[in-house]
């Protein structure tokens, strides 16, 4: 079933009057900010109470438009399936051809790294885990302390490997 989580009195309004499952949900953005990123980073804090209970969920920012079922492309083997911000293959799924020539890494020799665009923040599906859920929250967090744009941080959160000075989220 799809559900619109209206930020507004007249946004769940227009839903209703078109017989479309609305759920109401006043936030406010830190700051105070009603921008399209103020109010982007506020998904994140929703998205939270739907995994909770349970429900996973396809996020899709009012920009998109879909011309057939997205659940029939989903492949529902991973804690997030998104989309890439990548305009070709090498920018969309990682380009490992390319070389760090970087004096400080000799001792390593002729070595690669991995170069990967930007997750979109704005079309993505989670299903209900545990990781999901930490994502969320670790999202949430970051948008209510940091002056970050939500598509910077959801990219770093996603791709940011575990260390001794970061945790990640299991995703």
């Amino acid at each position: 079933a799809f559900v619109l989580v209206a930020l507004d009195d007249a946004t769940a309004k227009f839903g209703a009057d078109r017989g479309v499952h609305t759920y109401l949900r006043k936030v406010t953005a830190r700051g105070g900010g009603t921008d399209n990123h103020a109010t982007s980073g506020l998904k994140f804090r929703i998205l939270k109470e739907f995994l909770t209970v349970g429900c996973s969920v396809l996020l899709s920012d009012v920009d998109i438009i879909y011309t057939d079922d997205p659940f029939r492309y989903l492949y529902r083997d991973t804690d997030v399936e998104g989309m890439s911000d990548g305009w070709d293959d090498a920018t969309a799924y990682g380009d490992a051809a390319y070389t760090t020539p970087d004096p400080a890494l000799a001792w390593l020799g002729p070595h690669t790294s991995v170069r990967v665009f930007a997750r979109n923040s704005g079309l993505f599906y989670l299903q209900a885990t545990h990781e999901s859920l930490a994502l969320m929250e670790r999202m949430a967090h970051r948008m209510a302390t940091e002056s970050v744009w939500d598509q910077s941080a959801y990219s770093q959160e996603l791709f940011k490997p575990s260390s001794p000075a970061h945790a990640g989220v299991g995703t």
